[in-house]
């Protein structure tokens, strides 16, 4: 009695499904990461983006201060791409809020306005910074944005010194379809409603 052959065609479907799930899968990989955002300083330092090559735009991070000028410009677009949003998330989803970051005041910390009704005390004197933004035509919505934000350092572990704290003046071009600027301060261009995530002068 003759034994029948075992066919080999489920295991090369097998096989084959298996091997295509997995290059699905790799694509699949391949093109979170190429939409992911990446962090960028421009040239001079002064500026810091979030960049998506795939997606062909851009997120504002904010200023880097230094010291010197305040006067900082979102410009309409950051190597070959608009410049879309404030604040982001940049690789897996790290937080990138925009914001103003005074890296030439000695501080402990930077913190929120929650913190400092939190910890303040009636006698806390603290300076504050205005910082002067531009921005550009292409700026169209708030991604993730912290522009309400005091600097302090730690007296002990109960008290804190709050030492600065920053604002912002804005100015818009004419061209921008989402935002306007008076006195200083953003608003919304469809319903006139002032944008309330900053302190302003």
């Amino acid at each position: 009695m003759e034994k029948k052959k075992k066919s080999k065609t489920p295991i090369f479907v097998g096989l084959s499904i298996g091997l295509f799930l997995i290059a699905a899968w790799l694509i699949f990989l391949a093109q979170c990461v190429a939409q992911t955002y990446h962090f960028v300083m421009s040239e001079d330092g002064r500026m810091s983006y979030g960049v998506c090559k795939f997606r062909k735009d851009v997120f504002c991070i904010g200023p880097e201060w230094e010291g010197g000028d305040t006067l900082f410009e979102i410009p309409d677009e950051f190597m070959g791409y608009p410049v879309t949003t404030l604040g982001g998330y940049t690789g897996r989803g790290y937080p990138c809020p925009f914001a103003a970051r005074a890296n030439a005041v000695e501080a402990d910390f930077t913190c929120s306005d929650g913190f400092f009704d939190y910890h303040h005390r009636a006698d806390d004197a603290y300076e504050t910074l205005v910082f002067s933004v531009c921005l550009g035509k292409n700026v169209r919505k708030l991604g993730y944005v912290d522009g309400k934000s005091y600097l302090g350092n730690y007296l002990n572990d109960e008290e804190c010194d709050f030492t600065v704290k920053i604002v912002y003046s804005f100015t818009v071009d004419e061209e921008n379809k989402t935002f306007f600027a008076e006195n200083g301060k953003l608003y919304y261009k469809a319903s006139g409603e002032l944008v309330d995530e900053f302190f302003y002068e």
